[in-house]
C-alpha cells in the first residue's frame, strides 16, 4: 500500500510538472537557486544582499538563453508539423523550402550543444564553432539547390522511402 501511495504521488508530480515547462520557472544554475532568473526574463531583486557577481552576471544573460530555448522548441514544434504536410502536400515549395530551413537548424542547435557539453580543449571547440555555421549553411545552400533544381525536398523523401 505504501508503495502505491509513493508512485501516486510521483505520477502526480509528473502531471503536474508537464504545465509548469511552458511557464516561466525559476532557473537553477550550477546547484545554485537563483530567484532573480526566469525561464521569459531576468527579474533584479530589490536588494543585492547576498547576492554575488557570479549570480549578478547569470541574472544578465537569462534572457538569452530562454529565447534559445524557446526558439528551439518552435523549430522542433514546425518539424513536428511539416513531417505530415510532406506527406499530404508533396511537391509543395512552402513545405519544402520551411522544411529545408527547419530542419538543418534543428541539427545546428543539436551540434552546438554536443559540442558545449563534450569538447572541453578550447583550440577544438574554437575550431568546431567556426566549421558549424559554415556546414550548416552548406547544408541550407544544397537544399535549396534540391529544392529549386529537383523534384524538392518531399518528393525526395518519397522517392527514398519507396527505394526502401
Amino acid at each position: 500500500m505504501a508503495s502505491f501511495v509513493r508512485i501516486s504521488r510521483v505520477a502526480r508530480w509528473n502531471l503536474s510538472g508537464v504545465g509548469r515547462l511552458f511557464h516561466s520557472t525559476p532557473i537553477a544554475a550550477r546547484g545554485q537557486n537563483l530567484s532573480c532568473m526566469t525561464a521569459s526574463r531576468a527579474v533584479v531583486p530589490a536588494s543585492f544582499s547576498g547576492v554575488t557577481t557570479e549570480q549578478r552576471r547569470l541574472c544578465a544573460t537569462a534572457p538569452k538563453e530562454s529565447r534559445t530555448w524557446g526558439i528551439e522548441r518552435a523549430i522542433s514544434v514546425g518539424i513536428l508539423a511539416g513531417i505530415p504536410a510532406m506527406i499530404v502536400f508533396p511537391g509543395s515549395m512552402f513545405v519544402d523550402f520551411s522544411m529545408g530551413l527547419l530542419l538543418p537548424i534543428h541539427i545546428h542547435y543539436g551540434l552546438h550543444q554536443i559540442i558545449l557539453d563534450y569538447v572541453h580543449v578550447a583550440a577544438i571547440k574554437k575550431l568546431l564553432d567556426f566549421l558549424l555555421p559554415v556546414l550548416t549553411g552548406t547544408i541550407i545552400a544544397g537544399i535549396f539547390l534540391f529544392n529549386t533544381r529537383d523534384v524538392g525536398f518531399s518528393k525526395g523523401c518519397h522517392k527514398l522511402w519507396k527505394q526502401l
